[in-house]
């Protein structure tokens, strides 16, 4: 290696920065969640069959569960372990979003472990397969779809109020932004230090 390569720094990459692949995942997915949430209040229908809003409910499910994933990966590692006071909105955020859309994980890993749980199988079906059988256990995490009187999403036991997700997915987010914005200021300031 030549001192002039040894020199060079390495190109930037978002992967040096999970923090802004968080906020961006996140800002991504709560987009989605608008233009599923705006197609599902639309009250024209297609010429086509089905009911174009049990697509958008469905992907509507799935982009719930990934801006909770922009908040693991926000969470993981020692990435706020410098920030604890915005580690610990983070996770009050996290828990928050939890509580208030009660089913959102449930309901999406039905929804793509759909094989596991047509067959009984899936992860939250493995005590009640035991006690009720294999059909008892997929019979009861089945069926349901997007109801546009209710405004909720129903798979199984589990029903989303597509309104309330959608307002909590976007806490969720800007949550996820202010960590990250701690986690800058918190780097700045260590340049700052160093150079001084």
């Amino acid at each position: 290696m030549t001192e002039a390569t040894a020199a060079t720094p390495d190109p930037w990459s978002p992967a040096h920065h999970p923090e802004s692949i968080a906020v961006t995942e996140a800002q991504w997915w709560v987009w989605t969640l608008r233009l599923c949430a705006r197609r599902l209040d639309e009250q024209e229908l297609g010429l086509w069959l089905p009911d174009p809003r049990q697509i958008d409910a469905r992907q509507f499910v799935v982009a719930l569960r990934q801006v909770e994933y922009a908040t693991r990966l926000m969470l993981k590692g020692t990435l706020l372990d410098c920030c604890p006071a915005a580690r610990a909105k983070l996770e009050a955020a996290r828990e928050r979003f939890l509580d208030k859309v009660p089913g959102a994980i449930a309901a999406r890993d039905i929804l793509i472990h759909f094989h596991d749980y047509a067959l009984g199988e899936g992860t939250r079906q493995k005590q009640q397969k035991k006690r009720d059988g294999a059909v008892a256990a997929a019979r009861d995490h089945w069926g349901g779809g997007y109801d546009p009187a209710t405004g909720e999403f129903k798979l199984g036991p589990h029903r989303i109020n597509i309104k309330r997700a959608l307002e909590e997915a976007e806490v969720l987010s800007d949550a996820i932004y202010l960590a990250a914005k701690a986690f800058d200021d918190y780097q700045a300031a260590q340049r700052g230090a160093s150079s001084s």
